[in-house]
């Protein structure tokens, strides 16, 4: 490979990386900004089902419909409505 394509390659690498780090990277991580859940019920069927992964970004504003989640004292667990 010529010196301008592995220039290209690993800048398009380095991209690629950033962006699933941003999408994906968890909160208990340095630069991370999601959550993950996994569904152990079925209140939320059929757009989840038990097993499923969740993954949980935080909004700057909620609107009726989405689906959110809570930390809820009673169950001592992450909660998706």
């Amino acid at each position: 490979m010529n010196r301008p394509r592995k220039l290209i390659a690993s800048s398009l690498a380095v991209v690629v990386v950033a962006t699933l780090w941003f999408l994906f990277a968890p909160r208990q991580i340095p630069g991370g900004s999601v959550s993950y859940v996994v569904p152990s019920g079925t209140s939320m069927l059929p757009t989840y089902e038990r097993g499923d992964v969740v993954i949980l970004r935080e909004a700057s504003s909620y609107r009726p419909g989405d689906v959110v989640a809570y930390e809820s004292d009673d169950l001592r667990r992450l909660v998706l409505h």
